[in-house]
């Protein structure tokens, strides 16, 4: 049955006042169901809300709130409330089957009233689903009218509600957002079109500090900028000291410069890398000087420091034509890490020359010396001998252990050992002592006798010990050596005490200095992984901009600014190749080269690698034949660098090929181990001393500055070391004039290994990575 609505209520007017003044939608439904509903009969109520067409349950009466939280309903959709939809449209009742959730006790169907203006052209609002206690509201004309009233304050209230919301979510946003500006490190400041700040970060306002605010009137410089309380500086410098007033004349004058600048951000690297030069890190030159500003920190200490400057328009709607946006990264570490390093190699390459002339002398010493000379430690190990004595106690090269002069030899070494221990032992400084010993190629047995000097350290200890062996087979020389010894051991024993503390002192510095050297390319690698980011941006934005100009976007172009632009796209282009090979090198050197191991299709890969590399086969009218075995299995690898590898050697093959074609074959390895990629080409081919010279680092067959084909050298070298990392191989066969053949091998399933320093050095020298 239908309970009907009975007629005008004596506290709707107070309704409405109520309705007026709630604070949201939800204590506004609960005015309604309580105000209006239930007086009129209505036992179960269901607000249902309309968010973008999707219908969600918001409040209930007669309903646990949780269950009307969980009713979703789409409006028109086969769930049996299709005339929702045009309830909705037209404000018709209707009555639609209970939605999923129904209280036990409720009745099975409902009557559906909108809560939408659509007179107004308001945004649909939701809807009411009303019951009594045996069924469906039966809704009266005069009941309707009543409730239009309803629905315009209920549209209110909601839009009261989305606003307050939505004004809740800004103030957030505008918080955040100041905090963010206010916590970076690096300082970062809007300009305006006269090169004056007038927006800064707390770091920005050290360097640029100024007095007074900027007048309020001025809504061209503040319109867009963010709400920074605090924050915006007038820009007037008359009063300052000498050290502002010399910041922002540098400023302004290098935005002055950078506004007018046709070039790249980092200039040509190809005039600054020449072929066959070593790069070196110097406080006094930088590769990218027009980047660099150099100013006071703080203003007045007459501190320099040096920062590298990135820089950006801003649209002019934001805060008025010609304002830019700047951002100062401190680079003066970096400049003096580069110092030092130079400073560093000097001394290492000083040091290394005056050892070597220093060895050198003591080898003339000795091997002008006729009689065998041996300095060994205390417990008769070598540590070094003249020619003479080699003849002695060095095996011939290839000597089989079983053949005499080897006897000869361990014969020799075993007595002379015996006669340095018992010397080493003894307190005396010097001994002398008479032994058989053996020719080593004829076996014959001779008398010998051993003097021997010890070299003390600084401690006492024996630091070596100086041995010269005389030969006693003539009576007539053993006299005339007598004399010749005394002299020349009083004399040889200071000189080689000098010598070896001197050469002690060289190899630990050496030593030393090894290991700095090893440390700062280190350094320098992990620097260059570091900074990826910072040396791709910039080269991105340019192309961004410059395509943007391309399709003119900021304004038609005539012909020649089109092709300069084209150029610069081009420029920009080649040398964004050239930096991601240089910075790919150096993240595998300093061991951040990550390897993402997940199934690849090794056809799928080749097959994109062919429709990147087609237009260059177009270009030189080249022939191309793509084999693929059939059912290739799926191996588990790095899509990203497999599909490096294939494109450096197809590129390789097109840049070197003028006529005839180039092909790609894929066969299962014999073994079923893993899958072999061949690329062969009909090009000009490579000189057989040359084919492991293509595999170093900067390294082309043609070093010459007049070279017919560009590059870094670098592709193949990072194809190789990119295929240790997976557990891959690869070999290469030419001939000048006959094509080269490039095969790769790649494991069924790479494993993903963590380069450490060791491994680094392993990529440094060429070997393969083992970890």
């Amino acid at each position: 049955m239908s309970a009907a609505l009975p007629g005008h209520h004596p506290t709707r007017e107070r309704l409405l006042e109520q309705l007026f003044t709630a604070r949201d939608l939800a204590a506004a439904l609960q005015l309604v169901f309580n105000g209006f509903f239930r007086p009129e009969g209505a036992v179960w109520a269901v607000f249902l809300l309309d968010e973008r067409g999707v219908l969600r349950g918001e409040r209930g009466m007669g309903w646990d709130q949780r269950r009307v939280r969980r009713i979703v309903e789409r409006a028109g959709d086969a769930s049996g409330l299709a005339p929702l939809r045009k309830v909705m449209e037209q404000g018709s009742p209707v009555e639609v089957p209970a939605p999923a959730g129904n209280p036990r006790g409720a009745p099975s169907r409902y009557t559906a009233l909108t809560a939408s203006c659509a007179a107004r052209g308001d945004p649909p609002l939701g809807l009411f689903l009303l019951a009594g206690p045996h069924g469906p509201l039966l809704l009266t004309p005069g009941f309707l009218e009543q409730f239009s009233s309803i629905r315009v304050i209920l549209s209110r209230v909601h839009r009261l509600t989305c606003l307050e919301e939505e004004n809740a979510r800004y103030a957030r946003r505008d918080s955040l957002l100041t905090a963010i500006f206010d916590a970076l490190p690096d300082p970062v400041l809007i300009t305006n079109a006269k090169n004056r700040m007038i927006l800064g970060t707390p770091r920005a306002e050290r360097l640029f500090p100024s007095r007074g605010a900027v007048s309020s009137d001025n809504p061209a410089e503040l319109n867009g900028t963010l709400p920074l309380s605090g924050r915006i500086q007038q820009d007037r410098c008359e009063e300052a000291d000498d050290g502002v007033a010399g910041n922002q004349l540098r400023l302004s004058s290098w935005l002055t410069r950078r506004s007018g600048a046709a070039e790249p951000p980092y200039g040509d690297l190809r005039r600054i890398i020449q072929p066959g030069r070593h790069l070196a890190f110097s406080a006094k030159r930088s590769l990218f000087p027009d980047q660099e500003l150099r100013l006071t920190d703080p203003p007045g200490s007459g501190e320099d420091r040096v920062f590298e400057v990135m820089t950006s328009p801003l649209a002019p709607g934001i805060c008025g034509e010609g304002t830019r946006i700047s951002v100062l990264h401190d680079v003066t570490d970096r400049w003096r890490i580069g110092e030092e390093l130079e400073r560093q190699f000097r001394l290492a390459r000083l040091a290394e020359m005056k050892s070597r002339r220093e060895r050198e002398r003591l080898d003339l010493i000795l091997e002008n010396v006729r009689d065998p000379i041996l300095v060994t430690d205390r417990q008769a190990n070598i540590i070094l001998l003249n020619r003479e004595a080699e003849r002695l106690f060095v095996p011939p090269d290839g000597a089989d252990i079983s053949l005499p002069q080897r006897q000869n030899v361990r014969t020799n070494g075993g007595r002379f050992s015996s006669f340095i221990s018992g010397f080493a032992r003894s307190p005396e400084s010097t001994m002398s002592g008479r032994v058989k010993l053996r020719e080593r190629e004829t076996g014959m047995e001779f008398s010998a006798e051993i003097v021997s000097g010890k070299v003390l350290n600084e401690k006492g200890g024996i630091s070596a010990i100086v041995s010269v062996v005389h030969d006693r087979t003539s009576a007539v020389e053993n006299e005339r050596l007598a004399s010749e010894l005394v002299i020349l051991n009083e004399s040889l024993e200071d000189r080689i005490r000098e010598g070896t503390l001197e050469l002690e002192e060289r190899n630990r510095r050496l030593e030393w200095q090894r290991g700095e050297l090893e440390r700062a390319y280190r350094l320098k690698s992990q620097f260059l992984a570091s900074m990826s980011h910072e040396l791709r941006t910039p080269i991105n934005a340019l192309l961004g901009y410059t395509s943007l100009m391309r399709d003119q976007i900021y304004g038609e172009l005539n012909p020649r600014q089109e092709e300069a632009l084209t150029r610069m796209y081009t420029a920009s282009e080649h040398l964004l190749d050239l930096v991601n090979d240089v910075l790919d090198l150096a993240r595998i050197e300093a061991g951040r080269m990550p390897v993402n191991i997940e199934p690849v299709d090794v056809g799928m890969v080749i097959r994109e690698v062919s429709q990147t590399i087609e237009p260059m086969m177009r270009r030189k009218c080249l022939e191309y034949r793509l084999e693929l075995a059939p059912q290739l299995p799926i191996i588990r690898t790095d899509l990203t660098k497999v599909k490096q590898v294939v494109l450096n050697l197809l590129s390789n093959a097109v840049k070197f090929t003028h006529e005839g074609g180039v092909s790609v074959s894929t066969e299962t390895s014999r073994n079923n181990d893993g899958i072999l990629i061949e690329v062969s080409d009909t090009g000009i081919g490579i000189m057989e001393e040359d084919l492991d010279k293509i595999f170093e680092d900067f390294r082309q067959v043609d070093q010459s500055s007049t070279r017919e084909y560009g590059g870094t050298g670098l592709g193949l070298s990072i194809s190789r070391k990119l295929l240790e990392l997976l557990g891959g191989t690869m070999r290469v066969e030419s001939g000048v004039g006959s094509g080269s053949r490039f095969t790769v091998w790649l494991p069924s399933e790479s494993r993903p290994i963590v380069l450490g320093e060791e491994a680094v050095v392993e990529l440094k020298t060429g070997r393969r990575v083992r970890v």
